[in-house]
């Protein structure tokens, strides 16, 4: 076969990824498109690993398999980076793809619990994290929600107080647990609503151009606060975190 060669123990041209698969127990298996190909043995079916290219011209290791059970015929497709210096990486790797699979798999490889235990380093898992630790913040960002009439009779008395602005004002936003107000010039608006107390109030940049909700479409409003914007209804503007 063009490009074979004696198995080995390993080869100094090979990169950190395949490296760090022989780590993991892969051994050589007789190259076909590559110059390096390593095996593991699943129990039945075999994992094989080899360097190339793929379609967006990134060097991967690709990780294929064909596990065939009496349930099942899954064709494994595992893309890689060649630049996997740890182990844990690859073996974070392989079990994130592998997972799906983990019933049908006689025995579990040595780096299985590895790879469980370093899932974090996959990309994909840090988004998963990243995306629940925003939502929890989310959830707890300052607000507070109004009854549609509350809604309404608070849009109407913050819609009167900012035609009579010249030039911007600063609105100060305050929530109590019980009511809403806010402070723009010398005004005042109070209205009911229903929530956690804020730990502090918002700065609410405004001019008599500032549009507001045209219709509340639910029968409960959300009034609330988070990175640095205010949100009512489908409308979004600046603010700022203040001390009332």
């Amino acid at each position: 076969m063009n490009g074979a060669r004696s198995l080995c123990t390993s080869d100094s041209t090979e990169g950190a990824t395949m490296q760090s698969l022989r780590a993991l127990g892969f051994t050589d298996r007789q190259p076909e498109y590559a110059s390096t190909k390593l095996g593991f043995d699943m129990g039945g079916w075999e994992l094989t690993a080899q360097e190339m290219v793929n379609l967006s011209m990134v060097p991967i290791v690709n990780v294929t398999g064909l596990l065939h059970t009496p349930r099942i015929l899954a064709d494994i497709q595992i893309q890689i980076l060649q630049t996997f210096d740890q182990p844990e990486m690859a073996a974070a790797f392989l079990v994130f793809s592998l997972d799906r699979h983990k019933c049908d798999l006689k025995t579990l490889p040595d780096w299985w619990s590895l790879g469980e235990a370093n899932l974090d380093l996959h990309p994909v898992v840090q988004e998963r994290k990243q995306y629940e630790e925003h939502m929890k913040a989310w959830r707890a960002r300052p607000h507070c929600r109004m009854e549609a009439d509350h809604a309404r009779l608070f849009r109407r008395q913050l819609r009167a107080a900012i035609l009579d602005l010249v030039g911007e004002e600063r609105a100060r936003l305050f929530f109590d647990g019980q009511v809403l107000r806010v402070a723009l010039a010398d005004k005042e608006i109070a209205v009911l609503a229903t929530g956690e107390t804020w730990p502090h109030s918002v700065a609410w940049p405004l001019n008599a151009e500032t549009k507001l909700p045209g219709r509340f479409k639910d029968h409960l409003v959300t009034l609330g606060f988070f990175e640095g914007n205010l949100d009512l209804e489908n409308y979004r503007y600046s603010g700022a975190m203040e001390l009332w």
